[in-house]
């Protein structure tokens, strides 16, 4: 929400936040939303390079799951088609 309302400095610290939480639970899904969400935070701050990693994060996630629409998701914010 705060990405949304034009505050994402604020967001970045709850969804760094919910990463750390949802990797020490082990949830894959979770920190795929995570680390999309801390990618368009990023990259509104100006900060590419750490939102390019964010989101090369997100897609070896996406990955890792098999989950085709999480896999479509990532590669279109990436504006990439991997093999």
């Amino acid at each position: 929400m705060l990405v949304r309302l034009n505050q994402p400095n604020e967001s970045i610290r709850y969804l760094r936040s919910q990463y750390s939480i949802t990797k020490e639970l082990g949830d894959l899904q979770g920190q795929c939303k995570a680390t999309s969400i801390l990618a368009l935070a990023l990259e509104s701050l100006g900060q590419p390079q750490e939102a390019l990693e964010q989101l090369t994060t997100f897609a070896n996630l996406a990955d890792q799951i098999n989950d085709a629409a999480l896999q479509s998701q990532a590669q279109s914010s990436l504006g990439t088609e991997r093999a």
